[in-house]
């Protein structure tokens, strides 16, 4: 479950699509994702706290990440969370680098009302006519 929306350029007509949700059908205890993040394929420390924290929960979800420079972009993430949903604890999160600056990005948790382009560099608005909701 989750949402999009555009941002429009004013200067050079770029369009950036931003969405953030859960893919219910992506990694929610399913075997396959349990043997990638055993098998190291997300990293080391997912690997430790997948083993350390026995009987958690894992699924995919997309975030909107903005880094220090300004870039923002939505990014899919692996999580590792306890159980208690739906006020789970996050022991792991993917994190992301800025393509830009190659600083550490940070989920935001909520669709700015305006982005910099990235091609031009200009304020971009939200087109909140450009909403789209998924439920799976």
């Amino acid at each position: 479950m989750g949402q999009g929306y555009s941002y429009d350029c004013p200067n050079c007509g770029r369009s950036t699509e931003l969405i953030m949700g859960c893919y219910n059908c992506k990694g929610w205890g399913d075997r396959a994702t349990r043997d990638d993040i055993l098998g190291s394929r997300y990293g080391r420390r997912a690997k430790e706290i997948l083993e350390r924290k026995q009987g958690s929960l894992y699924h995919f979800q997309a975030d909107v990440h903005v880094c220090g420079c300004g870039y923002t972009q939505s990014y899919d993430s692996l999580v590792i969370h306890s159980k208690d949903i739906p006020d789970w604890e996050t022991y792991y999160m993917t994190r992301h680098r800025c393509p830009r600056c190659n600083r550490t990005m940070k989920p935001i948790g909520y669709f700015p009302l305006s982005i910099k382009c990235h091609s031009c560099g200009t304020d971009s608005p939200i087109d909140r006519r450009s909403m789209c909701r998924w439920n799976r």
